[in-house]
C-alpha cells in the first residue's frame, strides 16, 4: 500500500524508515489524537491505541479517519465522546503504537550458568546460547502483556522484554529436567524440543506464535568443552550434507523434469508431423476422387447450351391463343332387361338366357356364360 504524508500534524502517517522495530511508539508517552485525523496503517502492521496501561482500539492495515464510530473502547472506557461545558471533544491523549506482524528472530544467552545433572552423574554448570523465531498472533493480547510490565512501551523495548522472558524460561526448564552431561555435549534434540514446548506455552499466553528454537552452543567447563564443540561441529556438517543432498535431489528432479518436457516436446512434434502427413495423404486422395468425378462429368455428352439471349419469343395476343377444352365422355347406362316376355321379340340378332340373363347370338344353342341349353 502506498503511503502518503499529510502536512497536518495530527495525521498519523508514518514513513517506512520509522518502522524498524517489533513495536514502534509513534507519539511518545503522551500522544494527542485528534478526531477526524487521518490514519494510515502500512502493509504488515497493526495500529494500537493505549491509555493508562490498557490496550484500547486497534486497526488492521488500511486507511482510516479516526472518529467516535471506530473508537468504541476509547468512548466506552475513557468517555472521549462525552460533552463537557456544552462542547464536544475534538481530541484526546493516548499512546500510539505500530506493531509489526511479520516474522522476527531473537537470540538468547542464559544470564547465569545453568546447573544440570544428578547426584549419580555429578552436577555441572553451563551457559546456553541459542536462537528463536516468532511472530505476533493476537496483537491485543501481546500489547496487553507488554503494558502489564510498563505503563507504556518505548520503541525497541518489546524485543528486550521478550528476550528476558525467554532467558528466564530456559534456565527454569533446563534445571528442572536434569539433563545429563552427554545430552548437552551431543546437543540432544530432546533439549530443544523441551524448550520449544515450554516457550510455545509462554508465547501463546502473550499473544505470540513461536516458529522455531535452536541451541547452537554450550559453554561448559574446559574438560568438557572440546567434546561439545566437536559434537556440535559434526552435527553442523551433517546438516550441511543433508542440505546439499536436498539441493542435489532438487536439481535432479528439475533436470528430469526438463528432460521429460523435452521428450514430450519431441513426441509432440513427431505426432504433429505424423498428423500432417496423414492430413496431406487424405487431401491428396480427396483431390484424386474429385478429379475422377470431374473427368467423368467432362466425358459425358453435354447438350448444346443456347444462351438465353438467342431465344426468340413469339408474342401472341390473348385472342390468338386458343385453349382447347376436352369434354369428358359420357358413360352410357347399361342395364339388363329382366322382362322375359321380350327376350326374343325385341331383338332379331341376340337372345337372352333364361338362367343368367346373358345375351347370346341368335343362332347359339347354348348360353356362352352359363352353358344353359336354349329351348326352341
Amino acid at each position: 500500500m502506498g503511503l502518503f504524508w499529510n502536512k497536518n500534524k495530527y495525521d498519523i502517517c508514518p514513513k517506512q524508515e520509522d518502522l524498524k522495530c517489533l513495536v514502534t511508539n509513534y507519539s511518545g508517552a503522551r500522544g494527542v489524537v485528534k478526531i477526524n485525523a487521518k490514519l494510515v496503517v502500512p502493509d504488515g502492521y497493526f495500529f494500537v491505541l493505549g491509555k493508562n496501561g490498557k490496550v484500547a482500539d486497534k486497526f488492521e492495515t488500511g486507511e482510516y479517519f479516526l472518529n467516535f464510530a471506530n473508537l468504541p473502547y476509547m468512548c466506552r472506557k475513557f468517555g472521549i465522546d462525552k460533552i463537557q461545558d456544552g462542547k464536544q471533544k475534538d481530541k484526546f491523549s493516548a499512546e500510539q503504537y505500530f506493531v509489526d506482524k511479520n516474522l522476527h528472530a531473537g537470540k538468547f544467552k542464559t544470564y547465569r550458568k545453568v546447573e544440570m545433572g544428578t547426584k549419580a552423574y555429578g552436577i555441572f554448570k553451563a551457559h546456553v546460547f541459542g536462537v528463536y523465531s516468532y511472530k505476533v498472533g493476537n496483537v491485543q493480547e501481546f500489547m496487553q502483556s507488554l503494558l502489564n510490565e510498563y505503563d507504556f512501551i518505548k520503541t525497541g523495548e518489546a524485543e528486550e522484554l521478550i528476550e528476558a522472558w525467554v532467558n528466564d524460561l530456559i534456565v527454569d526448564v533446563l534445571e528442572k529436567n536434569n539433563f545429563m552431561l552427554d545430552d548437552v555435549i551431543n546437543n540432544n534434540p530432546i533439549i530443544a524440543e523441551k524448550l520449544k514446548l515450554a516457550i510455545s506455552k509462554l508465547f501463546n499466553t502473550a499473544g505470540l506464535e513461536l516458529c522455531d528454537v535452536r541451541i547452537y552452543k554450550y559453554k561448559l567447563p574446559s574438560k568438557y568443552q572440546e567434546a561439545s564443540d566437536n559434537a556440535i561441529k559434526a552435527q553442523e556438517e551433517k546438516l550441511k550434507q543433508q542440505e546439499q543432498e536436498i539441493v542435489a535431489q532438487t536439481e535432479t528432479v528439475a533436470e528430469n523434469t526438463s528432460q521429460n518436457e523435452e521428450l514430450n516436446e519431441n513426441v509432440f512434434e513427431e505426432n504433429k508431423v505424423l498428423v500432417n502427413n496423414q492430413e496431406i495423404k487424405y487431401n491428396e486422395k480427396l483431390n484424386e476422387q474429385n478429379n475422377e468425378e470431374q473427368s467423368s462429368i467432362n466425358s459425358e455428352p453435354i447438350d448444346e447450351y443456347v444462351p438465353f439471349g438467342n431465344f426468340k419469343i413469339e408474342e401472341k395476343t390473348q385472342g390468338e391463343i386458343q385453349i382447347k377444352s376436352v369434354e369428358p365422355k359420357k358413360k352410357e347406362k347399361t342395364f339388363v332387361d329382366l322382362n322375359l316376355d321380350r327376350l326374343y321379340t325385341h331383338s332379331t340378332t341376340t337372345k337372352r338366357c333364361l338362367n343368367c340373363g346373358g345375351e347370346n347370338n341368335i343362332l347359339a344353342k347354348h348360353c356362352s356364360l352359363c352353358g344353359e341349353e336354349f329351348v326352341e
